[in-house]
């Protein structure tokens, strides 16, 4: 596995995750980021980073540690087991 999928999937089941717990839709995660943290984000935006499809840019994942209170390094899984 290469290592910008492997960030992608990483990304994906932290967002995932996050959200589960926070019961967080990705409509109100899309509007945190926009009016909390000034980063304009779609829905469907959020949907691909679920999916694992799309990897978010340096402003998202900035954005997505302020709202989480996670370092970035947690959200592109920087301490998971590498297969």
């Amino acid at each position: 596995m290469n290592y910008k999928h492997r960030v992608r999937l990483a990304v994906s089941r932290f967002l995932k995750r996050e959200m589960l717990e926070r019961e967080m839709t990705a409509k109100w995660l899309a509007y945190k980021m926009t009016k909390v943290c000034g980063v304009t984000v779609s829905q469907s935006a959020i949907y691909t980073w679920q999916r694992g499809e799309v990897m978010p840019g340096a402003d998202k994942i900035l954005a997505m540690a302020e709202i989480f209170g996670a370092s970035t390094d947690e959200i592109l899984g920087a301490y998971e087991d590498v297969e």
